[in-house]
């Protein structure tokens, strides 16, 4: 099907017609037109107003289970292919961890962040946008890393249960409610 891209006057028909436009595959996915992100789950919250109350003098819970996509990767190499993409460092990469992963080009440019979780010494979860997901495979296989991948797809591309399930406690009181669940000090 041919479509024309925002009144440039070029007709495309295929990927390769649009990456010739763009200039290479970089430029075409960075420029690409994207509306507003779908969030999957329905608001739980009263308003605005109170939400941003807890978070300033309470607490909330946020179910961050269902709108980011999950990438698994283990193997021997699965540090290895992080520290090339990553612009910041993996040097303390130990089990039960999470760090932002900011992930770029060969050339240093910014691709995208995410949330990476050290499960153990050869496996991380990456969590993040279904494209962070899809650029950290690509590089794999382009560099013969040693890794296999689990993707477990946000619930907007899955209609299974999720591998896992995420929340987050936020705001002045966060700290002591997860002690007092706990039943003493978090270390």
């Amino acid at each position: 099907m041919t479509k024309d891209r925002g009144g440039s006057g070029m007709s495309v028909s295929t990927l390769q017609d649009r990456i010739d436009e763009a200039g290479d595959p970089l430029a075409m996915l960075r420029n690409a037109p994207s509306g507003p992100y779908q969030f999957p789950i329905k608001a739980e919250f009263t308003n605005w107003r109170d939400e941003q109350e807890a978070w300033r003098q309470g607490a909330v819970l946020f179910d961050q289970s269902f709108h980011m996509t999950d990438l698994y990767i283990e193997g021997p190499d699965t540090r290895r292919l992080c520290e090339l993409l990553a612009v910041n460092s993996m040097s303390n990469w130990r089990r039960d961890i999470a760090k932002q992963f900011v992930h770029c080009t060969e050339n240093g440019y910014v691709v995208g962040d995410a949330i990476i979780f050290i499960l153990e010494e050869q496996k991380a979860n990456v969590v993040n946008k279904p494209m962070n997901a899809n650029w950290v495979m690509y590089h794999a296989e382009k560099h013969g890393f040693d890794v296999d991948f689990d993707l477990d797809s946000r619930a907007l591309d899955n209609n299974g249960r999720r591998k896992g399930y995420r929340f987050e406690v936020q705001g002045p009181n966060a700290w002591g409610i997860l002690e007092r669940l706990n039943g003493g000090p978090i270390e």
